[in-house]
């Protein structure tokens, strides 16, 4: 779909959500309420960011991931990066008791749909400054 799907979505808002383990990524990218592509990648901030660049040159970006043990570095870099990005607390973003299934690729669409849906609840990020 490669060169398709950058001129498909030309301009479009995109949301991604972002399953954070401790070696890989698991990404769902959602536009126009269809999932769009999905991929998995080491998790090293340099190849999220040409994955942005290469496959939604021209995209509005946001991001979703839950919080965990990485703190909020990933939404820092993003956000400098000029990305939005939301950090949603795990308990808040749920699924229905009858979906039993669990794992990354679940996760990350779970979360890509919220994001789109609009429903999901964030953390507030600390200010760096004020953090040291």
């Amino acid at each position: 779909m490669g060169e398709r799907l950058n001129h498909f979505l030309k301009n479009e808002k995109v949301f991604v959500g972002l399953d954070d383990s401790k070696r890989t990524w698991s990404l769902c990218v959602r536009s126009m309420s269809l999932v769009v592509h999905e991929t998995s990648m080491p998790a090293k901030y340099e190849l999220l960011r040409n994955y942005f660049h290469k496959k939604f040159p021209r995209c509005q970006i946001v991001v979703m991931y839950e919080a965990g043990f990485r703190g909020f570095g990933l939404h820092d870099r993003l956000v400098t990066d000029g990305w939005k990005c939301v950090v949603t607390p795990p308990h808040t973003v749920t699924e229905e008791k009858s979906n039993r299934t669990k794992n990354d690729r679940t996760d990350c669409r779970r979360l890509a749909r919220k994001l789109e849906d609009g429903d999901y609840h964030s953390c507030l990020a600390p200010d760096k400054e004020v953090c040291g």
